[in-house]
């Protein structure tokens, strides 16, 4: 694990001076940038520092003009310097540069002051309370100001020893979870073939990987991987690398991509979002943006929910990100900074601007951690009026890219609070409820019908519920002790208790009689042959006569067994075999005709294969 440094301040206040005399390294490559005496695209070096080790290290371009690339840069440091040049003092750049590195949510700074040789101490001290006056009030308000001279080498010392004390203070990365390389250089290499640049922002990189380039979707594997000139089998979150790609042009892929393993990461052009403008800019409705996210800058616009306090981006690309991931956000036209944003859902539906429960849902998702969050969420409080959520769309939108949503949900489940059925993700008092109700819908149904039907119609009662089909059928599974199906109806295994004693004996007896003989409906009250027929106990013959299903499925095989033996079977094999009058023996025939069971050729029938 490492961390990566970057520069930040006004344009020729000495930053690209600084890293080289820290490392030996220039970091302006470009010949214009030779020419002009100026950053105007990123540069890269590391530093070797006494305790820590070797460190990444990102400059930045300090004029406003490449405020864009000076985004990109700073989205992937851990610790940055801000650079003021003793001369000139705080200048509008720096206060810029100062307020992205808050709003990207930069947790540590040290302010390098610059040229100290150029001035005397009268002016040196002024600069330093300017620079007091500047961290007043904010989050590095506990910063270091390091005086150095970058010609005389002044001061430099004690500067590489601050950072690393800072940086051994500073905590680890995640290595769990998905790999995430933000690109933000590609270029082409003769003999080696398309190579990527960026800053591991989580996860471990292998050599050998199969990879994906987000949003475009490009699968490819990991030929070498590079750390400050040195080929690594492997790498973790906090390196700047380069990474040689196999089978993917060099024009397929950009700066603002983001290289993930396949299926780890997902994009959205929709983001729900806590905005935090500067105090003097104010943000209107359906404004058009430019929303840095990662190392990519796509338009979008805002949608203000509620008071403003929150809002929905719709962008006009596709863009990675997860829960609590920071971007920036600049004006259309003019370019100017508006602020940040932190990202609550990342996988949202477009909303009413004056949805309370949206509002409310977003202000839960800023305020808790992801435990309270779930176990809230799935009771629905705040959001629909669908007790249940699949698991795939719920993770979503609170996906972290160290895996956190799967640990704390498995945390849960194992606590009982929540349980996943026919994966969805639902609490535990909803299921009860939801079972609950499927109970009492058809202890009302028995009621409504005095008891004399044996079950509901499946689909009638799944509509009664309110929920899909698949979470239905995983709900009667739950229940298998107190409901059974049969056909395509749902029945309490207690229903018998809500017939009367009378209802009950008739019900015997029918039964006991149709096991003996066929039977006909006009003799027996028609709800109890009914119950029969649904409950699947007795056949139905033609439509005046029935037997019982047991019955009826030995007196089956003893025709099968006659036509194997014989070739064939008449009606007078059939009235022998069964012991009866052509009264039942004709409708019992062409019931197995129906069914396929036999087919009829002149006066004899002989097997189908069917029934």
């Amino acid at each position: 694990m490492s961390l990566i440094i970057g520069t930040a301040g006004h344009v020729d206040h000495g930053k690209t001076e600084l890293i080289k005399a820290l490392t030996g390294i220039d970091t302006d490559r470009l010949p214009e940038e030779k020419e002009r005496e100026m950053t105007i695209v990123l540069g890269f070096a590391f530093i070797d520092l006494p305790k820590y080790g070797r460190v990444g290290i990102i400059d930045v371009p300090g004029h406003e003009r490449y405020l864009k690339n000076m985004i990109t840069g700073v989205s992937g440091i851990d610790l940055a310097l801000l650079v003021i040049a003793a001369d000139e003092g705080i200048m509008p750049q720096t206060r810029e540069h100062f307020e992205i590195l808050g709003f990207a949510g930069i947790s540590r700074m040290i302010v390098v002051l610059t040229k100290i040789d150029l001035i005397d101490e009268e002016i040196i001290e002024e600069a330093i309370m300017q620079i007091e006056d500047l961290l007043e009030g904010t989050r590095y308000a506990d910063s270091k100001t390091i005086k150095v001279s970058s010609k005389t080498g002044e001061g430099l010392s004690e500067l590489k020893q601050v950072l690393d004390e800072v940086i051994c203070s500073m905590p680890a990365k995640k290595t769990s979870g998905v790999p995430i390389l933000p690109i933000d250089r590609s270029f082409m290499l003769k003999g080696v073939g398309t190579v990527v640049t960026g800053s591991v922002v989580n996860g471990i990189l292998r050599l050998g990987d199969k990879v994906c380039i987000y949003p475009r979707k490009l699968t490819s594997k990991i030929k070498q991987i590079q750390v400050h000139n040195e080929l690594e089998k492997e790498i973790d979150a906090g390196h700047r690398v380069g990474v040689n790609l196999a089978n993917i042009k060099v024009k397929e892929v950009d700066i603002g991509d983001v290289l993930s393993e396949e299926g780890g990461l997902f994009t959205t052009r929709l983001i729900d979002a806590r905005l935090e403008p500067r105090t003097d800019v104010n943000v209107k409705h359906w404004m058009r943006v430019r929303v840095h996210i990662l190392t990519n800058e796509i338009l979008g616009r805002i949608r203000l929910l509620g008071d403003g306090k929150y809002c929905q981006i719709l962008l006009e690309k596709p863009a990675v990100t997860w829960f609590r991931n920071k971007f920036i956000i600049r004006n259309y036209s003019p370019t100017y900074l508006i602020g940040s944003g932190t990202t609550l859902n990342p996988a949202p539906t477009t909303h009413r601007r004056k949805d309370d429960r949206v509002v409310q849902l977003l202000e839960f998702r800023e305020k808790h951690n992801m435990e309270e969050i779930i176990a809230e969420e799935i009771k629905h409080k705040y959001c629909s009026q669908n007790p249940v959520e699949k698991i795939d769309n719920f993770k979503k939108t609170l996906f972290t890219p160290d895996g956190e949503f799967d640990s704390v949900l498995k945390k849960l489940i194992d606590s009982g609070t929540i349980k996943i059925i026919s994966q969805y993700i639902i609490d535990k008092s909803t299921s009860e409820r939801i079972k609950g109700k499927i109970i009492a819908e058809l202890e009302s149904f028995y009621k409504m019908s005095s008891g004399i039907k044996i079950g509901m119609p499946k689909e009638e009662l799944r509509r009664k519920i309110k929920i899909e089909q698949g979470l239905f059928g995983s709900f009667l599974h739950e229940l298998d002790e107190e409901v059974e199906i049969v056909k395509d109806k749902v029945r309490l295994k207690s229903w018998k208790a809500l017939l009367s004693e009378n209802q009950l004996r008739e019900l015997e007896k029918v039964e006991e009689i149709s096991r003996k003989e066929f039977c006909s409906f006009k003799e027996f009250n028609r709800e109890i042959i009914n119950i029969l027929l649904e409950g699947g106990k007795i056949v139905n013959i033609k439509s005046e006569f029935f037997v019982h299903k047991d019955t009826f499925s030995a007196r089956k095989l003893a025709i099968k067994n006659y036509i194997e033996e014989n070739g064939e079977i008449s009606i007078g094999d059939i009235k022998r075999i069964l012991g009866t009058t052509r009264k039942y023996v004709v409708p019992f025939a062409e019931y197995l005709d129906e069914i396929n069971f036999t087919k009829r050729v002149g006066d004899k029938r002989i097997l189908c294969g069917g029934g």
